[in-house]
């Protein structure tokens, strides 16, 4: 595949470079809000564990596979984003599944380059666009300020949460974020903290954790028309802040380092007789003279 090649689609183009893939989304009103809030995407080579071509009726989808941990998104989605909003997802007008097919085999051709394609990152890979400060849902608003989350509750919150009131929360005791988009059965940004109260432990007799997001005062409610492609960025920025700050954690301090014993004086004669033995050696072959043996030796005593 030759480089800065060009693959448009009706959602998307996709700029094939020397490192990566260079996504640019349409835009317009009519383009998904997610493409639009993005703009661009540059996914590297290393990024990438696999292609696959998925072909229609009316279109041909090509549509990249990220290593695990390459992006922020996947874990703070689990699946919920639309197929129309997939990032990595470039839909061709018409049927043109040979022509998919051949930018398929070429993508898998540079994948076949990195012997860890299908192995989890250490780092993300995929750089997000900066992410907004706070969001606001159908209950209240959350706010950020790069060291704690504030839930702060509206009129339209449930009881449980006006009783609890604002939750601050600590960076370091999050342990994990959601979001789902609002649909009509509602969405909701939510967290789990490192003791496993949120998110996950719900709890039938404490009525602050029956597993509704309206009811957690770790969640915020959405209705129609809130959730916005920001709050998604909101979210990913706070997951990747979240393992940097797990990261940081995990790493062991340094410990000094153990003191070199001094020689003992006993380990200091025996080197000094062992010198002083091959001395004699030399001086008895002839290779030092009576006044270079008794210098020598001399100096190796005045060590003891």
């Amino acid at each position: 595949m030759s480089y800065e090649l060009e693959l448009a689609g009706t959602n998307a183009t996709w700029v094939f470079e020397a490192d990566g893939i260079r996504i640019r989304f349409a835009g317009g009103r009519r383009s998904n809000p997610l493409h639009r809030a993005l703009g661009e995407l540059v996914v590297p080579n290393e990024a990438l564990s696999g292609v696959i071509v998925e072909p229609g009726k009316r279109r041909t989808d090509l549509v990249l596979r990220l290593r695990s941990g390459a992006d922020a998104f996947g874990p703070v989605l689990a699946g919920r984003l639309p197929e129309a909003a997939d990032p990595y997802r470039l839909s061709l007008p018409g049927k043109q599944p040979d022509l998919a097919q051949y930018h398929a085999s070429q993508l898998r051709d540079r994948i076949s380059l990195n012997p860890r394609a299908l192995e989890p990152t250490d780092k993300f890979l995929v750089v997000l666009p900066p992410a907004p400060r706070s969001i606001k849902g159908l209950d209240g608003e959350v706010s950020f300020d790069g060291e704690t989350l504030l839930f702060t509750w509206g009129w339209m919150a449930e009881t449980v949460k006006e009783q609890l009131g604002p939750q601050r929360v600590p960076l370091e005791n999050i342990s994990g974020v959601e979001w789902s988009p609002p649909t009509a059965l509602g969405g909701f940004f939510r967290i789990t903290l490192t003791d496993g109260t949120g998110l996950a432990a719900r709890k039938a007799d404490n009525p602050a954790m029956r597993g509704t997001p309206d009811k957690d005062p770790y969640a915020l409610a959405y209705g129609l028309g809130d959730g916005s492609v920001a709050d998604l960025l909101f979210a990913a920025d706070l997951h990747t802040r979240i393992v940097a700050t797990r990261e940081r954690a995990e790493i062991p301090s340094a410990e000094p380092s153990a003191p070199v014993p001094e020689p003992t004086i006993s380990d200091r004669a025996e080197d000094v007789v062992e010198a002083i033995r091959k001395l004699g050696g030399l001086h008895e072959a002839g290779l030092l003279t009576d006044e270079e043996f008794s210098q020598k030796k001399a100096e190796l005593l005045d060590r003891l």
